[in-house]
Order: structure tokens, then C-alpha cells, then sequence
């Protein structure tokens, strides 16, 4: 029989942070097992199963939560020795970075049921802050006139957000661009809306600020804001890297 799929990066993310729930914030180890185990059997690479009965079962996330445990220095014994080379590297990249960690993974939970938010609402335009920017990416290359259906997930924003837009203006934040002076009357009152935290990192209802937690970029700076798949930078950032590249001190 064929083995089931090797352990993708974004599986490894989600069950390490449930390590640390589980072996250092002291919650249900059964009951988060399960949970991971629910979540990880609805994600993308439960496609690729050869054996769907076994793939990533309730036992086999026990077996990954031991192998992190192996790598865990305030544990006294030994665990499940025989980790990969992937699994010490997400240990070693997330292990001291809990609150990163537990960002990609609530991105990770939020998206596995809807994988791939929508991109645009109607009037002007919201980016929901995830790899929507990169959908033909992730969607993977068709032949020319190949049909693909592409799922999508939507985020709830307080209409309350356009204050942003009120306050920042129509005018990208960060390198200055304006649609308006681009396109004339069809760039009017068009700007794309940056959450400085990215909505699917969130897992639970959050109330947002539309002057402090919400920047408005242009489509250029916002796709950069989230060149790195992982980690989006913060948007001083990408403005002090434009003004670098322009010659502005």
C-alpha cells in the first residue's frame, strides 16, 4: 500500500501550535487532537491521500505531537525521536515566535474549510489581506480556455471600514500613487484597503479601528505588502524601502 502524503509546511504550522497548547498552556489534549485532526483532513493535501481511512488520523497527529516533543528542551523525555528535517525546521522558526505562530495558524484554521477568499466588493476595493493576491499562483497554470473553479472566503467588514478612506483619502499611503490622476474619472474615489493585521489571521470577531489598523495602498504596494507569503510586511516598511528606491532620505 502506498504511503499517504508527506507532512506539507502549513500542516506542520497548525499541529505545532497545538503542541503548545496542549503541553504548555495545559488545554484538552484529547479534544485538540481530535480537533487538528478535523481540520487537517479537510485541508488541501487530504486530496492527495492514499489511504483517506488513515490520513492524518487522530493517532497519526499523536505521532507528529511526539515528534515536536522530541525537539522540546523543557521536556525530560524522549518522544517520538525520528523527526524530519521539515518538522526541526518549523520547530526552530516557530518555537521562540509563539504569537507568529499562533497568526498562521488561525489563517491556517480560518481557511481550511473556504481555502481562497474573494479579492473585491463593489464600489471600491478590499483585498482581504491573504494569497487571494495570488490566485493564478496557487490556482496552479490551464491550458487556455480550461474551466477552474476557484472557492472563495468572505470576510465581514463594518461598512464603518470606509472611514479609512475618509481619513487616509484616495492617495496610496505608501508610494503616493492616485488612481484618479492615473485614469481620470474611471480611477475616482478608488483605493484598496490594507489591514495592518490580515483578517484571516484572526480567529475570533475583532473590532476594527478604520483609522489605526487600516492603511490605503494601491494595488502595486499592496500585492508587495504581501510578497511574502507568510509573513505580509508592515507597511513603514515597504515606505521606507520606496523612499530608499527613490533617493528620499
Amino acid at each position: 500500500m502506498k504511503r499517504n502524503p508527506n507532512w506539507t509546511r502549513e500542516e506542520e504550522i497548525l499541529v505545532l501550535d497545538y503542541y503548545f497548547r496542549i503541553f504548555h498552556e495545559g488545554e484538552n489534549a484529547r479534544e485538540l487532537t481530535q480537533e487538528a485532526s478535523d481540520i487537517l483532513r479537510k485541508m488541501p493535501n487530504a486530496r492527495n491521500a492514499t489511504n483517506p481511512a488513515s490520513f492524518r488520523s487522530y493517532n497519526g497527529v499523536n505521532m507528529k505531537l511526539a515528534n515536536f516533543r522530541s525537539l522540546d528542551p523543557t521536556y525530560d523525555g524522549a518522544g517520538l525521536t525520528n523527526a524530519g528535517r521539515s518538522t526541526i525546521a518549523i520547530w526552530n522558526e516557530f518555537s521562540q515566535n509563539r504569537k507568529e505562530l499562533s497568526r498562521q495558524a488561525a489563517r491556517i484554521r480560518s481557511s481550511s474549510i473556504d481555502p481562497r477568499p474573494s479579492c473585491y466588493e463593489e464600489g471600491w476595493a478590499i483585498l482581504d489581506d491573504s494569497q487571494a493576491l495570488d490566485l493564478e499562483t496557487e490556482a496552479g497554470w490551464a491550458a487556455e480556455g480550461t474551466a477552474r473553479k476557484i472557492l472563495t472566503t468572505r470576510y465581514e467588514r463594518n461598512p464603518q471600514n470606509r472611514a479609512a478612506i475618509e481619513s487616509h483619502g484616495p492617495s496610496c499611503q505608501i508610494c503616493g500613487f492616485d488612481f484618479e490622476e492615473a485614469y481620470g474619472p474611471l480611477g475616482q474615489g478608488f483605493i484598496e484597503v490594507h489591514h495592518k493585521t490580515p483578517l484571516h489571521f484572526l480567529d475570533e470577531e475583532v473590532k476594527i479601528n478604520p483609522i489605526e489598523d487600516l492603511t490605503c495602498v494601491c494595488s502595486n504596494c499592496h500585492r508587495m505588502l504581501h510578497r511574502k507569503k507568510y509573513t505580509p510586511l508592515d507597511a513603514e516598511d515597504l515606505r521606507n524601502i520606496v523612499k530608499a528606491q527613490r533617493g528620499i532620505g
